[in-house]
Parts: C-alpha cells; structure tokens; sequence
C-alpha cells in the first residue's frame, strides 16, 4: 500500500541539490579555513605573546646529567683517563662559574645604586649609600670567595697543561704532542673573560665606588666610638680586615690583573708537605701549545666575524685578548713577542670595534691591549683608534638599514618554512630522516639569524653611547624592527615548543650517527694495524669514548659535550685523519654542541633586557608605530622586548623594598604608552569624529577638501583600538578602554556644558560605534527635550507639523508613523507611537496638549481652505459633475462601481490642465493635500491617547480609594505594654 507521500521521490529528486549545496558549504569552509591562516600569517595574531606570569607549564631542553665525567670515559688506559677526567671536571668546573657569574653576579652588581625612578640624576640621601654598601655586603663577601676560586681554578688549569705539554712525560710524547687540547683554552679564556666582566662591572658603575668610599670613611665613626654602634674593638678591627681584603682584591678593579700575575709555579701543598714547583714559565711545550691555540682561536674567530654564519664568535674575542695577555705574563722576558700576531689582534678592531660585556658595558680590544700587554710595533692598523671608530660607525649607520631589510626579508622567510616544517608530528612522515634534517637546519639558521640582529643591535647603541655620537633618524625604525625581529623568533619557537622537543633527540641521534660514520674509519684502520704502539692505544681509547658518548644518550649535558669534545680532538690528530675530514668532524660536533644547547642559547641572544638601558628609546619607538597604524600590531612585541629587563630589576639587593624598581619600570612604561600612543590616539579619534559630524551639520563649517580622502587622507586609526590588551609585568593596558573612557568623559561634560548641543554628540556616538566599533555608555542626561532613542519631540513635530505630514505615513491599525525616506546619509528610518508622546509628555508635561492640538487644528483649518479652493474650481467641478451625472445613469450596468477605464480617461482629462515642475497633476496635489489632513488627523488622535496612556501610567501610584487602609486597630490604645509601664 503506497502513502499519499513518497519520500523515496522526494530524497531522489532533492539529491542534486544537496550535493552541489554540499560541495559549496565545503568550499566555503575551505575559504574561511584559508582566510584566516592568511589573518594569522599577516594579522596581529602572529603570535600570541605569552607571558611569563601566565605560563604554568614551560618546556626545557637542558638535560640534567646524574653521570660523573669519571664515569662517562670507559677505557682500560688509566693515564689517559685520569687526563681526560681531570680536564672535563676543570672545563666543566668553569662552565659553572660562569652561570654563577651571569646569573648572580652581573646583574646584582650592575643595578646596584640604580635610582628605583630609571633616573641617573637623582641626589641620593643623606646615608643612603652607605645602608645600600651594608645591604650588599654578604653579595660582595660571595664575589670574593667567588674570586678565589677562580684564580684556583685558573691556576689548576695552567699546571695541568703544564704536567701534560712536558718533553718529560710519557703521554705527551706518545700522543698530546700530535694534539692541541683547544676545548682547555677556549674554557680557560671563557674563565678571564669572567674575570675581566667582573672588573668592568665594578668599575664603570657610577654609584659602588663612591658609596664604597662613603662606607670606609664611615667606619671612623665606628671605629671611635663602638658602643654607640652596639659593638666591640675586636669585632670592629676584624670587620675592617674584611673591608681591607674586599677593598684590595675586588673594588679596585684588579680581579684580572690578579691572577694573570699571580705563580703558577707554585702547587698547591698536599697535607702540609713543601708546595712542589711546577715547570710553567720555562716550559716550551705548554708555551708553544698556548701560542698555538691562541692562533687557532684568533683564526676561526677572525673568518666567523662579519659572515653570514656568525653567532657568539664576538663574545670569544674578549677571551682571546685575555688569553693573550696570560700568554705574555707567563713567557719569560727574554723571549720576545710575536709582533705579526699582536698586529693581527690589534687589527681584529677593524672588524670588532668593541664588544658589550654585559648591559651598557663595552669592551675596547685597543684599549685592553694598551693597559694589559702593550707592545712597541711599528705601522700598526689603524693607527688612529678614534678616527677608526668615528669612520666604522658613520659606515655602519649608512648600511645599517639595508642590512636590516635584509635580515627582515631573510627572517620572515625562515618563519615561514619553520611554520611549515614544524606544523605537525615527524612520527606521520613517511620519511621522517629529510624531515629531521630540514628541521636541524631551520633550528640552526634560526640561531644564526638572532644572533645577527642582536650583534647589529649591541653594535649600534654600544658605538653611538661609548663614543658620544647621537643616532640619526634614518636607523631609528630599523633598530626598532630589530626588536620585533627578536621577539617574533623568540615567540615563535616558544609556541612551538613541543614540536621541537620531539625532534630534538632525533636530531642530534642522526648527527650522532654522521659523527660516528668519521670515527668508525679511525677504528678500522686502528684494528687492521699489526703492531700497536702508545700512540695507537691512546687514539684507540679515545674513539671508545667517542663511540660510548654518541651510544649511550640522546641528549648532551655539558659534560658529555666536554668529553666528547676532547676525545674527538685526540682521535682527529694529523696521524689519523686528513684536514678535511677533521675540519668536517668538528663541524659536526659544533652543531651538535649548538643544538644540544640551543634553546638557552637562543633564549640569550634574543634578550633585549639592554634596552632597560636605553628607556628613551621606548617613546621613539611607539611614536613611529603610531605613524603607521597598519602596523599596530609591532606595539606587542615593542612591549615584549621592553620586559626582558625583569630579571634585572628582579635581582636588585640594595634596597629596603627590592620591588620598587620593577614597580617603578612597570609606570615608567605605562606612563609612555599613555603619552605617545593613547593620548594622541584619544585626540585623533575625537578630532576625526567631530570634523565628520560637523561637515554634515553645518554646510559652510568644514571644508570639502579637508575631509576628502585623495587631497587630505586620514589615519586608518581602528587597527589600534582592535588591538589585545598590552601585557605590562603582569597588567593589562587595554588602549580600546582607555579612548573608550576618554569619549565617554568628554561627551558628558560638553553635553553638560551645552544641553542644546546634546544631538551632535548623540551622533558622534553613533559614528564612533559605526567607524572604530567603540559603544559609547550613553550619559544619560536630559538633553532639553527627549532622550536619543525615544523618537521625535511633540514640541519639535509641533514646530515643523508642515514637514511632519509630508514626511510621515500613518498608519491607522498599530497607531504609529513611518518616516517614509531618511535623510541623506541616515541608514535609519524615524518613528512614533503612542509610548515616544507619552515620554514627550512625562518630560514636558500634560500642559502641551491643548497648545498642540490648538496648533494642528489651526494647520488643518489651512489645509480646508486650500481643499475648499480646489473643489470649487470652475475646470475641476465641471468634470467632476460631468463625471458624477454619468455614474448616475449607468450606475446600475457596472454593479454600483466607478469603473477603472473612465478613472483612467479622467485622470488624462485632468493632466491637460496642467503639470507642475516636479511632474505632479492638480489630482496627485490633491490627493497629497487629503494624506496630510489624515496624517494631522492621526497625529491629533495619537496625542490623545498618549496623554490617556500617560495619566494610567501615573494613576497607578495612587492610592485606591475604594480599600482604605485603616490603621486604627493596628496601632493599639497609644499606650505601653503593662510590663514595661510596671517598670517604668
């Protein structure tokens, strides 16, 4: 039995339609999904800049090694195993302090003194400095002990070289002398490049040496009277031989100066036997060994420099020049220098001008070699410093824009391929090993990329402040693009966190392998060997260790990278292994060592904490991205870069309230946001809004010019006022709030000023919501008649009741008018109902509806008159009774109804009596004349009942006559209970 409806049918006759409705939605999907990765790609949502108050969970790629360096080197030679230990725990050892220094030393001691304003001009109190001296007292008693240890550690390090680069011993003459240890060097001119910071650190403070000074004068007082002082002679004398040791070995500027002359002769004593003596000074071997390094340094340092694979090579010349005045200090006076290589060093400053330490401090390669290991050479290059550095730093600011443009261009497009290359899992590659190599390689260029901008960036602010030279215009938005490039590379890697994570292990696993591939024809040609010698047993264990480290671990601390390291230079001697095989070995043991260290590494170099240096810069930079409001979304990373200095402002100790200073900084850059960028933009927005507002108001008040777009273009302000809260140290900024609240406030005290003018701002509150997408609170004041969005005013329809009638339709059911076409420009159509009189009447009162209507029946009794005139016209009563005898005789064959042909024939007749300019007949003006008379009708009707609606409105508040409260029975006789009038 078939149904009345087949929906077999239907669904078979619907099934084109659904699936070409079907493959439209999915293109459509597939647009939006495109469209907003190109707004991701372009827009403001590059990166969601994290923060570091709001970030619960963080990824680390250091590994934590459980492993003692002892126990990594697996080899059955006990000599050469105890020379590799004693090495990788020295190299380790400095590795270590050195992250003590950066971390508790540099910061602590360059902010001390640092007024908690940002201002260097302001007059400290009377005994401040010296509670400030009192407050870092135990940092600067750590610095000491700190110290010594480095002067041990340094000490440790020559001897040890100088026991194995002996003609005497065993090892050097099978194997070390063949190999240059230069992973010892490079750590142990890490170590004086400790040493020389800390001595740059305490000198060029403006505020420690003379709160230094205060604090010893001071001690007088202590000193004459300790009782006053709550303390003891002994006490007091043993606490000035603490201020004489700190005064004479770390606040005079002599931590370096110390230990390149200090005996490295001299052993330490082993229970309380005679120091032994060491070979150092007369030492050939350990001398040549040193020489030769450095050369190898200065050689790698030097092609690096100014290339495109340049990283931290710049920091490495500061440890080179300090190597080389050991060098000098430990070579006896009878050998002379080597004048080509103090030329070369000398002419290193063509290329590295100076290096900055730490913060603000630069270091200046002539003037380290003119204090620490002058030497009297000839035709030295250049031979005027000063007119060298003026000439590379006019030079520098010429090329300093195209080389950022550049890098900008080099940078956006290595985002892009990372972003590609980094979007998913390499687990769901098919072959996952390209993958893996395209990734190591975006992750190194990466690194590469940072380290340029942040070199350009030292170079420029480092130069224009060592030398005095103020910046000029042209490199201040480069430099301020180099910030953003930063923070972008910076954000980008954070966000992509995990997926580098994953990759990571993988990555160096396959490194690993390429590295194994080098090592494995050493052990080859090692075992096919038929007779064995020291020399062979040596390189032999050092390839195990190579081979034991690549196998045993994924990840590389420290100390596996310093084992490794030094193995692989023994295995790589000129016996084993050509150049070229070496030279490609080591490269990969550099990436390796980059990789393995790289998100610290990264993290270092895209820090901008610098700029808390350079405060004023932050003003200069928000005003040129106000000139290009396209370009609001750089303000994020502006910010980003600025809170790098946190950890600065984190690590001040010579305050009573340490906090201050980063509440201080965190104003300091509210405040200048709210200068340069919300103020000018508040004022822009309500120029803007009041200029447009005006011109349609007032004909003849703004000109045309000024507001066409060709002639004056205006500033596209809304991408500013759509941009995310700021993120401050943990605060917000939002700037759509802040101009939101500045319109609000000054619509309301204008419209209070000027009641009469309140419809301008009405609109300019509109505008503002149509143009910028800002809602506006409305003020809520009464503006003279009735508020905004409650319709049209009685007494402004009454003054205009002749345009009322002709611009409105009534519209008898609903009681309401229609305004039958807005103005021009107006997206809007007015209305009125019964409920917009009724507020007109609640504000004006009940007194304006005999003035009212008294004043529409006087417009009616016009509009008769004029209808009177019209019908007693002789032309129109002549057709109109014309008309009116033939509907009485034919009437009855058409049914009682005027037919629609002789209405037509009428209206023609009536159009040759003629036509007005506007193309309108007597009969159209007519029947216009009888729409009004029934709109003034209505509108009389509708005042009537608003004032009926009005007074039932009001009544309700009375009270109801006919259910009297009686209050009577309720409150009782008037008199008090009988307990209470008992007791009183």
């Amino acid at each position: 039995m078939s149904s009345w409806y087949n929906d077999e049918e239907e669904e078979v006759a619907n099934r084109p339609i659904d699936d070409t409705l079907q493959k439209a939605l999915q293109l459509v999907q597939e647009h939006e999904a495109t469209l907003r990765g190109a707004e991701v790609a372009v827009g403001d949502t590059i990166n969601s800049l994290p923060d570091q108050y709001y970030e619960p969970v963080s990824v680390s790629l250091a590994p934590q090694e459980r492993v003692l360096a002892l126990e990594l080197i697996h080899t059955e030679e006990k000599f050469f195993k105890k020379v590799l230990a004693v090495f990788a725990y020295l190299c380790e050892e400095i590795h270590e302090l050195n992250e003590i220094a950066e971390t508790d030393f540099y910061p602590k001691l360059t902010m001390f003194g640092v007024p908690v304003s940002g201002s260097e001009e302001a007059e400290p109190a009377p005994g401040q400095a010296e509670e400030q001296i009192g407050r870092i007292l135990p940092l600067l008693q750590q610095l000491s002990n700190f110290v010594n240890r480095c002067h041990d550690c340094a000490v440790n390090l020559v001897q040890q070289l100088a026991k194995l680069y002996n003609a005497q011993e065993r090892l050097y003459q099978s194997t070390f002398q063949f190999v240059h240890l230069l992973p010892v060097c490079q750590a142990l001119s890490q170590l004086l490049t400790v040493l020389v910071t800390l001595d740059a650190v305490i000198t060029n403070n403006p505020y420690l040496i003379p709160a230094w000074t205060e604090y010893k004068r001071m001690m007088q007082f202590v000193r004459a009277e300790p009782d006053t002082y709550n303390t003891t002679e002994d006490q007091v004398q043993k606490f000035e031989r603490l201020l004489v040791h700190l005064d004479q070995s770390i606040m005079r500027g002599t931590i370096f100066n110390a230990c390149v002359d200090m005996d490295y002769e001299e052993a330490v004593p082993v229970d309380d036997e005679e120091p032994e003596r060491v070979n150092v000074r007369s030492n050939p071997q350990l001398l040549n060994e040193l020489f030769h390094c450095l050369k190898a340094m200065t050689d790698r340092v030097s092609d690096v420099t100014g290339s495109a694979t340049e990283t931290s090579e710049r920091q490495e010349v500061v440890g080179i020049f300090s190597l080389y005045v050991l060098y000098r200090r430990l070579t006896p006076a009878y050998v002379e220098p080597d004048a080509k290589f103090y030329k070369r060093l000398w002419a290193m400053q063509r290329r590295v001008p100076a290096v900055v330490l730490v913060g603000k401090l630069a270091w200046f390669p002539s003037d380290f070699l003119e204090t620490y290991a002058r030497l009297e050479v000839k035709k030295l290059d250049p031979a005027d410093v000063p007119a060298a550095r003026k000439a590379f730093i006019d030079k520098f600011d010429d090329n300093f824009p195209h080389t950022v443009k550049n890098l900008f261009l080099k940078i956006t497009s290595w985002m892009v391929e990372v972003e590609n290359r980094f979007s998913a899992s390499a687990r769901h590659a098919p072959d996952p090993v390209p993958l893996l190599e395209e990734r190591g390689t975006l992750l190194l260029k990466g690194l590469v990329h940072v380290h340029q901008v942040s070199i350009l960036m030292h170079t420029l602010i480092t130069m224009h402040v060592s030398l005095g030279v103020p910046m000029q215009r042209k490199v201040l938005r480069p430099l301020c693009m180099c910030t953003e490039l930063l923070k972008a590379v910076e954000i980008m890697m954070m966000r992509k966190g995990p997926v580098v994570s994953e990759s990571m292990s993988a990555i160096l696993r396959l490194l690993s392998a390429r590295l194994l591939q080098v090592v494995r024809p050493i052990r080859a040609k090692l075992e096919a060997s038929r007779k064995f010698d020291d020399h062979k047993l040596d390189v032999l264990a050092a390839v195990n260790v190579v081979e034991t480290i690549l196998h045993g671990s994924d990840s590389f601390s420290f100390s596996r990278q310093t084992v490794l390291s030094l193995a692989l230079h023994i295995c790589l001697n000129p016996n084993m292994v050509k150049d070229t095989e070496a030279e490609h070995a080591l490269s990969l043991l550099k990436r390796i060592q980059m990789l393995a260290n790289w998100q610290t590494t990264i993290a270092k170099a895209s820090s901008c904490a610098f700029l808390f240096w350079n405060q004023e810069l932050l003003a200069t930079f928000i005003q040129d991205v106000y000139k290009y409001p396209t370009e609001a979304n750089r303000l994020q990373y502006i910010m980003a870069a600025f809170m790098d200095s946190s950890h600065l402002l984190r690590s001040v100790q010579h305050e009573h309230d340490n906090d201050s200073h980063l509440r201080s900084f965190k104003r300091m850059m509210i405040k200048t946001v709210e200068e340069t960028l919300v103020k000018p933009l508040c004022r822009d927005v309500e120029n803007d809004l009041r200029m447009r507002i005006h011109h349609k108001n007032q004909a003849h008040g703004v000109k045309t010019s000024e507001l066409n777009p060709k002639k004056n273009p205006s500033k596209a302000l809304r991408p500013f006022l759509e941009l995310r809260p700021l993120r401050l140290f943990g605060s917000l900024l939002d700037v759509r709030q802040k101009v939101t609240h500045y319109l609000e406030t000054i619509f309301y005290n204008l419209t209070t000023v000027a009641l009469y003018d309140w419809m301008t701002y009405a609109d300019m509150r509109n505008l503002a919501a149509e143009k910028y997408g800002l809602e506006l609170a409305d003020n809520h004041l009464p503006m003279g008649s009735l508020e905004y969005d409650q319709g049209l005013d009685v007494l402004m329809i009454m003054r205009n009741i002749n345009v009322f009638v002709s611009r409105f339709s009534y519209n008898l059911n609903q009681q309401n008018f229609v305004e039958r076409r807005p103005d021009r420009g107006s997206k809007n159509l007015n209305t009125i109902n019964i409920q917009s009189i009724a507020a007109s009447l609640r504000q004006h009162g009940l007194g304006i509806l005999n003035t009212t209507v008294n004043y529409t029946y006087q417009f009616l009794a016009q509009k008769f008159h004029v209808f009177s005139q019209f019908l007693f016209d002789e032309y129109i009563r002549g057709h109109l009774s014309k008309e009116r005898r033939w509907f009485r005789k034919h009437k009855a064959e058409h049914g009682n109804m005027y037919p629609y042909d002789r209405a037509f024939k009428f209206c023609k007749e009536i159009r040759k009596l003629g036509v007005a300019d506007n193309g309108r007949t007597f009969l159209d003006q007519f029947r216009i004349l009888i729409t009004e008379i029934g709109n003034a009708l209505g509108y009389v009707r509708m005042v009537r009942s608003a004032g009926m609606h009005f007074c039932s409105e009001a009544v309700r508040f009375l009270p109801d006559l006919d259910e009297i409260i009686d209050f009577e029975p309720h409150a009782g006789a008037g008199k008090p209970a009988g307990g209470e009038a008992a007791a009183a």
